[in-house]
């Protein structure tokens, strides 16, 4: 069976070994490897250098996407279990880490000689019930195409995946030594504020697998691991759903996720809709993640009743209200100061995340990290009433040491003279100051609400094309998806021209995206004069770069480069090169240079690009990196 390169599974086995290896070389660095491959590889050698010009300097995600799929015929017929010291692939099994909803999990060397490794591999094991089926292969099949696509700090990283000599399927994944989050808190001693900043981690990594069209589905401590740095890694994708549902389960014998009427979960963390069997999207996964925060604050889980059965579940979450997390630290060592740092914000955090209906809850992940990100930074949180008291309070604490300076001063004042004319002054003053706190206040709260409204209008396309859209439909069909959209968001934000033509741009991006520019073009025609009318500068700056790095494509390098200019003067205009769509705009512009055969200029635009982001903090983050790459290879293109 071969795959989208042509290439068949014996070839394939062959050759993956051999990328693995020149992928942890830089671009240079191949060059030399390829002319010195061994005689037995010596026929590999063109197709290496093809698949590695194709990679992009990335890992292996686009080639593993593309291996060859197992079928029915590829499964292996097993019915033991693996050992301590089998060799699977390239692979030696030291020792059993877990087992997981579609096999075991091994800690593993890598033994073949090209390099040394520690993997995390996961082999499909015989169900109780029968040998192997061909639904298991068809869930490793598609975990290895869903995590090959994802590339974030606080995911776990796909190294390999094949079929070894024998049939067996495996799934070789970054090994994080470490701790389960919730037994790391606990072992660690941490306090309130280091758990919710690891939470936070978690949550990211969830929203990245959001905004690639994943819901993970299986959101728990045991698939949260810590690292001896402190790194969250979000694990397991083996129930993930990509876009469309219809694998049925295989997960007979494994102990912690169980059958619900053939639908994997783990009830403990299971959203209602789970539950019930009805459709998943992105609020199920903050569901999940709303019971992995009240267990990280109070060391138990919502429910006190012990769900094993399907009826007990289902009565709880249709009767039980779920606990204010305050109520529920009595036991702690330190249970009176955790009652006070969670009552207030996080408990009405966690009971929006934990809304039964789903419209109720945090409309996206990014929603419920933003407002934990509000409580550490002692701002208003959106989930609780506004009130100019409770304002007061948050302003006081961002501003605990000036108001401490202005207590010890209004103090020594009391002793001299003149006490009457100056208390009047500071009346007026702290009145005024009081009024401009509170003016202030409901400005960031009216910017907080319309950036969360924008981010709910962002989820909700999101989960619509999750819902309805499988990644095989033709783009007639998309455009039928979308324009029952447009009608919908049309009534929802009538009032809101601006998001209308934000979510106009993403509209016209997606089809971009599959080569349709007469409905890409079609969609940011209309959304142009609503954003230009309400000055969403840097919006329509996106939309000019991706227009003008079409135009280079077509040759029309001039109208690209105008397009570019104008795309520029916006994000002046919005006072916006720090922000992520200038780095849009300067690779764009890179891409166009080079398209015109100016390496050097294009290699200047990409340093520029290279030392906004650090200036901005961004240089953390997983397409720095690739940034980086980039830039090296312009600078080789350059002959730098």
């Amino acid at each position: 069976m071969a795959n989208s390169f042509g290439i068949d599974a014996p070839t394939w086995a062959r050759l993956n070994p051999l990328l693995e290896q020149a992928l942890d070389l830089s671009p240079a660095e191949r060059v030399a490897w390829l002319q010195a491959l061994p005689a037995p590889f010596a026929d590999l050698r063109d197709t290496l250098a093809d698949l590695l010009s194709r990679t992009g300097g990335g890992e292996t995600a686009a080639l593993l996407v593309t291996m060859p799929k197992l079928d029915d015929d590829d499964a292996m017929v097993r019915d033991g279990l693996h050992a301590a010291g089998d060799v699977v692939g390239p692979y030696r099994l030291v020792r059993e880490l877990g087992v997981g909803g579609m096999g075991a999990v091994w800690l593993a060397d890598r033994v073949d000689g090209l390099m040394q490794r520690s993997v995390a591999l996961k082999l499909p094991y015989g169900p109780i019930h029968g040998p192997f089926r061909g639904n298991l292969a068809a869930r490793i099949a598609r975990e290895r195409e869903i995590v090959a696509t994802l590339d974030h700090p606080n995911i776990a990283r796909l190294h390999d995946a094949g079929i070894a000599a024998d049939g067996q399927p495996y799934l070789a994944l970054e090994y994080v030594d470490g701790q389960r989050i919730d037994r790391y808190c606990e072992t660690q001693q941490l306090d309130v504020a280091a758990r919710l900043r690891l939470f936070m981690q978690a949550a990211h990594a969830v929203s990245y697998a959001h905004a690639q069209l994943v819901v993970h589905r299986d959101i728990k401590p045991s698939n949260l691991m810590v690292d001896t740095r402190g790194q969250v890694k979000l694990l397991d994708f083996g129930i993930a759903k990509l876009l469309t549902d219809g694998l049925q389960s295989a997960t007979a014998g494994a102990p912690e996720l169980t059958q619900q009427g053939m639908r994997a979960l783990t009830p403990d963390y299971a959203s209602p809709e789970q539950l019930a069997g009805l459709p998943v999207g992105t609020r199920s996964d903050v569901y999940s993640l709303g019971v992995l925060l009240f267990e990280l604050l109070t060391g138990v889980r919502p429910y006190g009743t012990k769900r094993n059965h399907r009826a007990a579940l289902e009565e709880a979450l249709a009767v039980a209200e779920v606990p204010r997390p305050s109520d529920l630290v009595g036991g702690m060592v330190d249970s009176a100061a955790r009652r006070r740092a969670l009552r207030g914000d996080l408990d009405t955090i966690v009971a929006k995340a934990l809304k039964k209906p789903l419209e109720e809850r945090y409309a996206s992940v990014e929603a419920l990290a933003a407002d934990v990100r509000r409580h550490l930074d002692h701002e208003p949180v959106l989930a609780r009433p506004d009130s100019t008291m409770y304002r007061l309070r948050k302003f006081m604490r961002r501003r605990r040491a000036a108001v401490g300076a202005w207590a010890a001063v209004t103090l020594a004042l009391l002793a001299g003279s003149g006490l009457a004319l100056w208390q009047a002054r500071e009346a007026r003053q702290e009145r005024n100051t009081a009024v401009q706190a509170q003016q202030r206040a409901e400005s960031e709260r009216s910017a907080a609400q319309r950036a969360e409204r924008a981010a709910i209008a962002e989820a909700e396309l999101s989960g619509f094309l999750m819902m309805e859209m499988a990644p095989t439909r033709t783009n007639d069909e998309l455009a039928l998806v979308l324009d029952r959209a447009r009608r919908m968001f049309d009534t929802q934000y009538s009032d809101d021209p601006a998001l209308r033509g934000k979510l106009l741009l993403r509209m016209g991006s997606l089809f971009n995206g599959r080569g349709d520019r007469t409905r890409s073009h079609a969609l940011w025609a209309e959304a142009e004069p609503l954003l230009r009318d309400k000055a969403q500068w840097s919006a329509l700056a996106e939309m000019q770069c991706s227009r003008a790095t079409e135009m280079a494509r077509r040759g029309q390098l001039d109208t690209a480069r105008t397009l570019i200019s104008e795309a520029k003067q916006l994000l002046v205009r919005d006072n916006a090169l720090a922000s992520p769509t200038h780095l849009h705009c300067l690779t764009d512009e890179a891409v166009i240079e080079r398209t015109a055969g100016n390496a050097a200029r294009a290699a200047s635009l990409l340093e520029q690009a290279v030392e906004n982001e650090r200036q901005a903090g961004r240089d953390k983050r997983a397409d720095f990196a690739e940034l980086l790459n980039t830039l090296a290879r312009s600078h080789y293109d350059a002959g730098r």
